[in-house]
Parts: C-alpha cells; sequence; structure tokens
C-alpha cells in the first residue's frame, strides 16, 4: 500500500525556510509523492507548501525533504502527506483535541487538522488507492513555552493529542515523532516545553523526539529555521 503522514504544528511547520536552499529537482512537483495541504486542499506532486510565501519569496516547511526521504527510503511505493499547520498558536488551547471528536471544547486547529485529513483521506479512497497512515511529524511548542501554565501543562497535553490523534486516525500504535523546539532565549520556559517533549518521548512506544538546536536558525529572531535547516 501507499504510505500517508500526517503533519502538523504552528510557524516551523508551515514553513519559512526559503526554497533556494533546495536542489532545483525539489523545488517542483515530485511524481512520485504526493501532498493534500489545507492551503491548497487538493492531491498534486510534492512541492513547497507554505502560507508565507508570496511575491517577496518562496518559502517551504518541511514536508519537502521528509517526503523525498520517505519516498527514497521506500522505492516502489507512493508517498502522501497530509498537513494544516498555523503559526504562533498553543496546543492548550488552538490544538486541544478535545474528549472526542465531536465534543464542543476541541480546538479550531484540530478540527482543521483532523477534518483536512479526512477530506484528504476521503479523496484518495475516492480513487481507490490502497493505503495505510504510517506516521505523524509534529513541529509546535514554541507558543507553550511563552506561557507559564501552558508550559506546565504540556506533557499531559501533549500525550492526550498523540493519544487522540492515534483515536481519530484509527492506528493505536501510530509512529509519532516532533522536533525539540529551540528559540533560546526568547521564550521564558523553553526548558520546561522541551523536557515535555522528551519525557512524553521516552515514556511512549512509537514516539521520538529529535534535537534541532544544530539545525540552521535566522539571526534575526533565533526561532525559525531557515532554508538549510528546514531541508
Amino acid at each position: 500500500p501507499a504510505l500517508v503522514y500526517l503533519l502538523g504544528g504552528q510557524s516551523n511547520m508551515v514553513g519559512v525556510g526559503q526554497t533556494s536552499a533546495l536542489p532545483p529537482s525539489l523545488r517542483m512537483a515530485q511524481d512520485d509523492a504526493w501532498i493534500y495541504w489545507s492551503g491548497w486542499p487538493a492531491w498534486r506532486g510534492l512541492q513547497p507548501s507554505s502560507d508565507y510565501s508570496s511575491g517577496s519569496g518562496s518559502y517551504m516547511g518541511p514536508e519537502v525533504s521528509f517526503g523525498r526521504a520517505m519516498a527514497d527510503a521506500h522505492p516502489g511505493r507512493e508517498v502522501y502527506l497530509i498537513k494544516h499547520a498555523v503559526g504562533g498558536t498553543d496546543l492548550a488551547t488552538y490544538w486541544h483535541p478535545g474528549e472526542h471528536d465531536t465534543d464542543p471544547t476541541i480546538g479550531d486547529g484540530y478540527a482543521v487538522w483532523l477534518q483536512t485529513v479526512r477530506d484528504g483521506l476521503a479523496d484518495l479512497d475516492s480513487q481507490g488507492v490502497d493505503y495505510e497512515i504510517a506516521g505523524m511529524i509534529w513541529m509546535q511548542g514554541e507558543a507553550d513555552a511563552s506561557v507559564e501554565a501552558w508550559a506546565a501543562a504540556y506533557a499531559g497535553n501533549l500525550e492526550h493529542f498523540i493519544g487522540r490523534v492515534r483515536e481519530d486516525v484509527g492506528v493505536d500504535d501510530l509512529p509519532f515523532s516532533m522536533g525539540l523546539i529551540d528559540c533560546e532565549g526568547l521564550v521564558a520556559w523553553r526548558e520546561t516545553v522541551r523536557a515535555a517533549q522528551q519525557e512524553v518521548a521516552d515514556g511512549h512506544a512509537d514516539v521520538y523526539a529529535f534535537e534541532t538546536e544544530d539545525l540552521g536558525v535566522y539571526p534575526h529572531d533565533a526561532c525559525h529555521y531557515q532554508g538549510l535547516g528546514q531541508r
């Protein structure tokens, strides 16, 4: 079956990395990997997909290099990515997944993300594509690190979020991978959130956290990954 990967988070998942950091072959639509993005809700060849792209520049999130890596790792299998991300958003409220998929307390971020996932999968179903949901990548936490109460609750909120994602997509052991936030010196509770992310990864099967301090960020904000860092 084809492999479907889910993407969510805040600005570093939306992506402000310059597409000029990509080789020319990755700046155009791929022919063995596909993306369904809330900013372009239809399947198209994998390509840079960022809300921040405009006439002043073209940007990308992690979708391009991640999708390419997955396609290269699984020759002969098509790869499909479904992405929804919004800059400056928190897990405590905006991405709150509620207790079930019709819970009225669900935050706008999770509601739109889940609908985007369902719409993308329904489109694959209508095309007769045989697929499995193979994992999720998550880049978020900077917003929660700016509020003490949100940072303190991050581990519990993240555990609940992962559990709800797995329940809503019907994969109990869905692999879930996240980058530890950076933003050194910019958010007061950075270490609290990073520790929470690592705690959840260490305590749960198929949950992973990786370091991002060695990736290139813009010097003027030290929070957003530039082209090479995003790649």
